[in-house]
């Protein structure tokens, strides 16, 4: 399906570029040339580096490419005059991945505009930005508003066509490579400074590898591994494939040999391929993605996409030719063409594979995590788990082939097992969406509505699973599935009603104190904002506990549902003034506030809440991670080692070794 190219295709353009780091290939310059006495050309150049093109202007956005995109705003100050233009060559061509016409511009394009003054003077405000693309993919869009004052010649009255001003017909340059009204870092409050001299740097020794996640996404991808067994692409193939390597091979020992080295040969596949995510998608840049408000509304589509596919209604399949061709290297013999068998399975088996992968891809990828080098370590180590579940029962039924007789008969109940699955994933897809109603601030999937879709889901998964809506014989396994489900909705309406934590829940649903009709039910911090909380630690005598935090941050919301409410914790953590500052907040900022850092080595315009609070932390503690917490006392001395990601105990013993210094 088109639809579902296009979709894969724009999460594999963008990923690789999602770092902040990057530096756009795009250096755009604007510029107003005089024509008359009060009429103007706007020209926006876009100088574009070597190897990369912009979509043009005058794409329809609806095909799939980001247009280049120059916009004068009205005003009753002046007017446009015609229609924009643009100046350099423009190459259209059919594009295979959109499939339909194309134009772009390579080199250096210049956007024209005319403008005709209604008063003397007048500024122009408007707006560019365009995607920087080379063959193997693409930037974010790239873009910046712009102002120009510009005023009528000393002939404006004159009835001559020629003016006498000294300027007329002349470029006028206003600015090479466009900075924001605000200069570099003019609005930053520099007298915070923080002072790291009287911190103890010994009482904390946390470990942020994240361990503990490690672990879990490995049994997440066991689970899903074990799941992808259930389906009907993969259930028939274990009988037919243990029956080749103990009857094909010219003995017994021989046969399980083989069957060892196909098992072997799945896990290498899967995780290579969570090796190559990573080398797609940087080590670093994926982080980005989960509280991004493009990826998670992608996200949120592609796990729809995958719940309908679940549901029958098309298959997510990959080319034909791929497994005819891994099919026929199979038929080489020896180790080479055992591990092509695995690979031809790891193909066919995509359509019900496939959307277990992507999702566990998903949640690990964009999850916090430690890397090794250019490596992120949670994809590779779901894939692990992923694979070792798919490629035990291979091995495990060639060395006992009697047990085979314990097997189920294929039958309906695998289409039962991808309907269940394709309830999970539009369950799932609702995490996505709701991270996007946070960082936009909807205020409309809050905890009841949320809640209530999972409940309503579940109770569906649940008489589906116990046979209410088929008469077709129901495996004991799938209805004891069913009755738990209805169990954990069960549990879920209790916990909705009296605003409760669901801690399987965190990082899934909305907080609690996000919620419709109980205000009764208080946030887990004293202030969203640091200057606030330094004016509240000076009132009340106590340090500050900065949590650098976000709203589309798992790990931030299980620390908040697993940690904190501990009541030992909930106590220490009252001796604080607590500032969570959340790092993707879309709230823009006042525009007097707004400025320009270069901290993170290139000039990034800090417009919204989120952008301020992200500067300040790389600003001052070089981290751009999430949950990190640092604590200070009014006068902005670091009484501690700052940690991020951490079990009950170990952020115990930060609190307290915080309260110790601030004492002494």
């Amino acid at each position: 399906m088109k639809f579902l190219r296009y979709l894969f295709s724009v999460l594999f353009l963008y990923v690789g570029f999602a770092n902040a780091q990057f530096e756009s290939p795009i250096k755009w310059s604007v510029s107003a040339k005089q024509i008359e006495s009060d009429i103007y050309e706007i020209n926006i150049t876009a100088k574009i580096g070597s190897g990369y093109s912009i979509y043009s202007h005058d794409i329809s956005p609806d095909i799939g490419p980001v247009p280049s995109t120059v916009e004068i705003k009205e005003s009753g100050d002046y007017k446009k005059v015609g229609t924009l233009t643009f100046e350099g060559k423009k190459e259209t061509y059919f594009d295979p991945i959109w499939e339909t016409k194309v134009a772009k511009f390579k080199k250096e394009v210049t956007f024209k505009q005319k403008v005709k003054l209604l008063k003397d003077e007048a500024t122009i405000s408007g707006f560019y930005e365009a995607q920087a693309c080379n063959d193997e993919m693409c930037y974010p869009p790239d873009g910046d508003d712009f102002e120009l004052k510009l005023k009528k010649s000393a002939t404006a009255n004159s009835t001559s066509s020629t003016s006498d001003s000294s300027q007329l017909g002349q470029q006028i340059i206003v600015s090479e490579d466009i900075k924001p009204i605000a200069t570099s870092d003019d609005n930053y409050q520099s007298d915070i400074v923080f002072n790291w001299d009287k911190a103890n740097t010994t009482c904390v020794q946390a470990d942020e590898a994240d361990k503990s996640g490690i672990a879990w996404i490995f049994v997440l991808g066991f689970l899903g591994g074990l799941i992808a067994l259930l389906t009907p692409c993969v259930f028939p193939m274990i009988p037919l494939t243990v029956s080749f390597f103990t009857k094909g091979g010219k003995d017994r020992k021989n046969g399980v040999r083989q069957a060892a080295l196909y098992g072997i040969s799945i896990i290498l596949i899967y995780v290579l391929l969570g090796l190559s995510i990573t080398l797609i998608f940087g080590a670093d840049a994926l982080n980005v993605m989960s509280t991004s408000v493009f990826f998670n509304l992608l996200f949120f589509v592609i796990f729809v996409i995958f719940a309908l596919s679940f549901f029958g209604l098309f298959e997510i399949t990959l080319p034909s030719s791929w497994a005819n061709k891994t099919d026929q290297l199979s038929n080489k013999g020896g180790l080479l063409g055992i591990f092509f068998m695995a690979f031809t399975l790891a193909l066919v088996s995509f359509s019900c594979t496939g959307p277990i992968i992507g999702s566990l891809l998903v949640q690990a990828a964009t999850d916090v995590g430690p890397s090794f080098g250019i490596f992120k370590v949670k994809p590779i180590v779901g894939m692990l788990g992923f694979s070792v579940a798919l490629a035990l029962p291979f091995t495990l039924f060639a060395l006992f082939p009697q047990w085979l007789k314990g097997l189920p008969k294929s039958g309906g109940w695998l289409s039962k097992v991808k309907v269940l699955l394709g309830l999970l994933e539009l369950a799932f897809a609702f995490k996505f969406l709701s991270v996007v109603d946070l960082t936009q601030g909807w205020g409309i999937l809050r905890w009841e509505l949320f809640m209530g879709i999972w409940i309503v889901i579940f109770m569906i998964i649940g008489f589906y699973a116990l046979g209410l809506f088929s008469k077709d014989k129901t495996p004991i396994a799938i209805r004891l599935f069913g009755a738990a489900s209805i169990l954990f909705a069960l549990f879920m309406i209790k916990n909705t009603v009296t605003y409760q934590p669901v801690h399987i829940l965190s990082g899934l649903a909305p907080t609690t104190h996000y919620n419709f009709f109980n205000k009764a039910v208080k946030e887990p911090y004293n202030t969203t904002d640091f200057n606030e909380a330094l004016k509240i630690a000076k009132e009340q005598g106590k340090p500050i506990l900065i949590d650098f935090s976000g709203y589309g941050c798992v790990n931030c919301r299980e620390m908040e549902e697993k940690v904190w409410i501990k009541d030992d914790i909930k106590s220490l953590m009252g001796e604080y003034v607590i500032a969570s500052l959340y790092v993707d907040d879309r709230t823009p900022l006042p525009k007097e506030e707004q400025y320009q850092s270069a901290v993170t080595g290139k000039l990034k315009n800090i417009k919204t809440i989120g952008n301020k609070w992200t500067d300040f932390e790389i600003r001052n503690f070089q981290k751009a991670s999430q949950p990190y917490y640092v604590i200070v006392d009014k006068d902005l001395n670091i009484l501690n080692t700052p940690i991020g990601y951490s079990d009950e105990d170990v952020f115990k013993t930060f609190l307290q070794c915080g309260l110790e210094e601030f004492k002494k």
